[in-house]
């Protein structure tokens, strides 16, 4: 990851892609602006050298012409005769300032850059124009000595402004010559320096494009390798990875989308794992619950049997009770009638009998109910235990185990509670015992007193006394047994009611650790299909 890292750093980012495209860009386009300005540099001196090689010396040479032709105007109008003086004058002096400007203009003309044509043509043209104002000097000094003129003055100068047209014509026509081929080379010029400049915008766009379509190129594959990699992604494959190239910031998303699939690969292993613990979890807690509603219905089991070994108890108890009356009614019969005490002592032994029998029979029940109470107790703490191990579980799982967490300590009380009963009880059936085997003892005497009872007549009223005193408490004694044995039945009754409501909380138990079993089947399948 370090060498992707620093790879990543050394080459060149977005930033500086563009900014080299822009200034590739910007360098072509100043390449063609320098191509195209120094074509317009060549057309604008094809343009001045048109202008300075063939307007402005055929316009000197117009002038020429136009100056010299208002010179013989005005001369050949001056020599017209009666004309008034003032109009001869006037012409005279507009043929002199004619004459005179075209001197001036045939002086600058001839430092004008013209055809070898032109140049000789002005040359005749000075030749002629100062042998022209020659013989016009000439003339005028005459005319002023008053000497006669040469008569063929007037034919040689219309001869020499023949010569003088007819060179400025010359002239004309060569620089007008000139000034087509100038201009025409000026269009060849400029028609090359258009189809050139078209040919460099070409280049240029064409670069330009090349140049664009690569930075494009180089910015889009490493996208499109980050694209493919998250449809992979997003198709449950998380062992793909990006490839770390494409310039600095495209390599540093590269290998941050990296490290992101490496978290989440992390974090879906750790899912799985929790999702896997979970799943045993619930299990387990499946398990420990229908253990305990297993103990739950023996001891449900177990306290209906208790319930109907007390009722059993209640009524043998009953029946003693009844026996002790009975006897106390027989040991009022004794004390009225002494003089039956045989008889009366026969049925005392008979009722006697009877009694020992009945209350043998209590003790047995008794001890019967103290077995059934150590069930109860033996139960009591199994399903207390059951509890305590379902409180851990409980605990193990988290939120998910709050709900079973409750039902397991509605358990433990209501186990603590049975215990409570169960040793209550206990000490009660105890009471019975110790009551039942002073019964028995006291029965066994009265058979003794029964059977001395021929030879002790005379101890009868004291015997059937402290006889009829015993009898009383063994009916007290007898009643507190049998309301021992209703509570018995009363409290066993209970455990069983606790019992099948125990029995509903496991059973909503079991349906939440079902239903987390299930959840934890659905988070398995959901991060099953990522592999990692």
């Amino acid at each position: 990851m370090t060498t992707h890292d620093d790879t990543a750093r050394r080459a060149m980012g977005l930033r500086e892609r563009l900014l080299a495209s822009f200034a590739l860009v910007l360098m072509i386009i100043v390449v063609l602006g320098g191509f195209a300005v120094n074509r317009m540099a060549s057309l604008n001196e094809s343009a001045s050298e048109v202008y300075a090689q063939g307007t402005v010396p055929l316009s000197a040479i117009q002038r020429l012409e136009i100056t010299f032709g208002t010179y013989t105007t005005n001369s050949a109008a001056s020599a017209i005769p009666g004309q008034p003086p003032a109009v001869h004058a006037t012409m005279v002096k507009q043929a002199t300032e004619a004459f005179t400007s075209m001197g001036q203009q045939l002086d600058a003309a001839e430092k004008l850059p013209m055809t070898a044509t032109s140049l000789a043509a002005l040359e005749r043209v000075r030749a002629d124009y100062t042998k022209f104002g020659q013989i016009m000097a000439d003339t005028a000094a005459q005319q002023a000595r008053g000497a006669a003129g040469d008569p063929n003055v007037g034919q040689t100068l219309n001869q020499l402004s023949l010569d003088i047209a007819a060179a400025l014509t010359e002239a004309g026509e060569s620089e007008q010559q000139a000034a087509k081929t100038h201009a025409d080379e000026a269009a060849a010029a400029y028609e090359s320096a258009r189809m050139s400049t078209f040919a460099m915008l070409a280049i240029g766009v064409v670069l330009s494009m090349t140049l664009a379509l690569l930075t494009a190129r180089s910015l889009l594959r490493p996208l499109h390798r980050a694209i493919d990699v998250l449809d992979r992604v997003a198709d449950g494959d998380l062992r793909v990875r990006v490839p770390v190239s494409g310039g600095r910031e495209l390599a540093q998303m590269g290998a941050a989308v990296n490290r992101s699939l490496d978290s989440i690969a992390d974090v879906l292993r750790l899912v799985t794992g929790s999702a896997t613990q979970l799943a045993d979890a619930s299990q387990r807690l499946t398990t420990v619950a229908g253990e305990v509603s297993r103990s739950v219905d023996h001891t449900v089991e177990q306290a209906n049997v208790a319930s109907s070994a007390a009722g059993s108890v209640s009524r043998n108890v009953t029946t003693v009770a009844a026996g002790a009356e009975e006897m106390t009614a027989s040991i009022r019969e004794i004390s009225q009638n002494a003089a039956a005490a045989v008889q009366v002592s026969a049925d005392a032994m008979a009722v006697a009998a009877q009694t020992t029998e009945t209350v043998s029979k209590l003790g047995d029940s008794s001890a019967e109910i103290g077995n059934v109470i150590r069930v109860i107790t033996a139960i009591a703490e199994q399903t207390n235990l059951l509890a305590l191990n379902a409180t851990i579980e409980s605990a193990r799982a988290g939120d998910a185990g709050k709900g079973f967490a409750v039902v397991a300590g509605e358990v433990k009380e209501l186990a603590q509670e049975t215990a409570k009963a169960t040793e209550d009880i206990s000490r009660r059936i105890t009471s019975i015992q110790a009551d039942t085997s002073g019964a028995v003892e006291a029965i066994s005497r009265i058979s003794e007193v029964i059977n001395k009872m021929n030879d002790y007549q005379t101890t009868i009223a004291s015997a059937v006394e402290e006889q009829t005193s015993t009898t009383n408490e063994i009916g007290r004694n007898v009643s507190d047994a049998a309301d021992g044995s209703q509570r018995i039945a009363t409290n066993i009754s209970q455990v069983a009611e606790a019992g099948r409501a125990t029995t509903e909380r496991i059973k909503e138990a079991q349906d939440a650790a079902d239903e987390l079993a299930r959840m934890s089947t659905e988070l398995q399948q959901a991060v099953g299909r990522f592999h990692a």
